[in-house]
């Protein structure tokens, strides 16, 4: 008796055979499509992940997008953070997962909290935070204008409060930016501001890798990156956040940035390596509070030990001000009482949670920012 095999090799039989192993084929082909298809489905209102379905892109930052979301058991809403594995390289899957584990750390009223890590079937890295109802520092001053000296100070000194937590466990953020903070009404407490997108926080305890030999790159967004984050990126310490932070208080007061922005980052540079910016006074050709102007000028010192020693010590410097005593609560009160309606309707459109301004965070290889190609 001839084995099935056998019986299939006959002549007669080879169409049949020829046309079943087609069939086959096809079939998987099909099916492998249909399974690309599915994977390479966009993202958007109604995407599982875990236990949160997305309900709508509110914002863009460098890591990935933010998305609001709602959990299938608990009624609050939540912002989803995603980044696509199959899109993004090893290095942005560490950065990522680094975010989620540095900020996690974190407790402070005035830092992000995140609320859930996970990884879905199709490969998706996600994290789930709180939904934030405010707008950023940049909207703020895109919006109603430059801000009050009062109201700088009574933003920015808990910014620096929320930074010394960091500080105090190595964390430095790396991406303060007007962009990267929202203000918001939370429970009641009005003007808390929420620093958000750790996505580049460096660990100051790791350890250092000597034989590490991948090309660095300029991790930031420049116009508010200090010196030696440009030049000399290992050099980094707490104080090159409170460069970013003067930076951020140069804009909400006066309106502009501590530079007119150059037609390419190589001008950027530059400036920020060799050159002070005018005064707020200046620039707005006006008096403004002395004392909270040298504060600010001291947080731009191009050296490091020329600026507050750490983010309580700026604190304190920023509530010894006379103007800290012209916004409090009651005047925070009065504002999002004027203002709280739009803020919440403009939420419920798409808040732009982090990193979707005027100022792109940006990586830039090393060779293009070496001193020597940089000339004053």
């Amino acid at each position: 008796m001839k084995s099935e095999q056998q019986a299939e090799a006959r002549p007669e039989d080879r169409p049949k055979h020829l046309l079943r192993t087609l069939s086959t084929a096809l079939r998987r082909a099909i099916g492998e499509v249909e399974s690309d298809v599915r994977k390479a489905e966009p993202i958007g209102m109604g995407t599982k992940l875990g236990p949160y379905t997305l309900e709508q892109k509110i914002g863009q930052g460098g890591m990935g997008a933010v998305y609001r979301a709602r959990h299938d058991r608990l009624p609050r809403p939540v912002a989803v953070k995603l980044l696509r594995t199959r899109v993004a390289g090893e290095e942005s899957q560490q950065l990522f997962q680094q975010e989620v584990l540095q900020t996690s750390r974190l407790t402070h009223p005035s830092t992000v909290q995140i609320f859930d890590f996970g990884i879905a079937p199709n490969g998706i890295y996600y994290y789930a935070m709180e939904y934030i109802e405010g707008l950023t520092l940049d909207d703020l001053v895109l919006d109603y204008g430059p801000v009050p000296p009062g109201r700088v100070i009574y933003i920015m000194s808990q910014v620096a409060h929320a930074l010394a937590e960091a500080h105090e466990q190595g964390l430095v953020h790396r991406d303060i930016k007007p962009a990267n903070i929202l203000l918001c009404d939370r429970g009641g407490v009005v003007d808390l501001p929420k620093l958000v997108d750790f996505g580049l926080v460096a660990d100051l305890q790791a350890p250092i890798d000597p034989g590490d030999s991948k090309p660095r790159v300029l991790l930031g967004t420049p116009m508010y990156m200090a010196p030696e984050a440009l030049v000399e990126s290992h050099r980094i310490d707490a104080r090159t956040d409170l460069y970013a932070l003067g930076a951020v208080a140069y804009y909400l007061l006066t309106g502009q940035d501590i530079f007119d922005d150059p037609c390419d980052v190589e001008g950027l540079i530059r400036l920020q390596l060799h050159v002070m910016p005018r005064t707020p006074s200046e620039r707005l050709a006006r008096k403004l509070p002395r004392d909270f102007e040298r504060i600010i000028m001291s947080c731009l010192a191009k050296d490091p030990t020329d600026r507050p020693r750490d983010a309580l010590a700026l604190r304190e410097q920023l509530l010894d001000c006379l103007d800290a005593r012209t916004w409090g609560m009651r005047e925070a009160e009065n504002w999002w009482a004027a203002q709280g309606l739009c803020v919440r309707r403009r939420s419920a459109d798409g808040t732009r949670m982090s990193g979707t301004s005027r100022d792109q965070t940006t990586r830039i290889p090393e060779w293009q920012r070496r001193t020597d190609k940089i000339k004053g």
